[in-house]
């Protein structure tokens, strides 16, 4: 933990967000942060998930293989893969990317050409 001292000669504390990091790193069994002093800075290496998709439930399997073959799964896709209506289809699809087994490729929450792929270790989303 690092403390401070702010305009107003209040202590403040840095580095909470650091413990925030190394939980949820845990919490997605993903490698823990390396931390590294390097004269007057500091660098944090993160590491990238390195577990193999497996499907939890049943009707993951047709996703995951079509995933496979084809590179990437449309809401249409796996709508008529699944023989489910549309709004079925997308939450299934937005229940297995918050499991951690999808990743969403859209330029916005309401894109129509959305379409999902693995969750493998390089197809993780950049979060800024």
């Amino acid at each position: 933990m690092i403390f401070g001292l702010d305009k107003g000669n209040h202590y403040k504390q840095w580095g909470s967000g650091l413990n925030r990091i190394i939980d949820i790193c845990q919490q997605q069994h993903i490698k823990p942060p390396r931390f590294e002093e390097l004269d007057h800075f500091f660098r944090i290496t993160l590491y990238p998930r390195t577990v193999k998709i497996a499907p939890i439930l049943p009707w993951h399997v047709p996703i995951i293989e079509h995933i496979h073959q084809k590179g990437k799964i449309s809401a249409m896709d796996a709508e008529k893969l699944w023989k489910v209506t549309r709004r079925t289809a997308t939450t299934r699809l937005k229940k297995m990317c918050q499991d951690g087994l999808l990743v969403e490729l859209s330029t916005g929450s309401f894109d129509p050409y959305k379409t999902f792929i693995l969750a493998e270790p390089g197809n993780q989303p950049r979060r800024t």
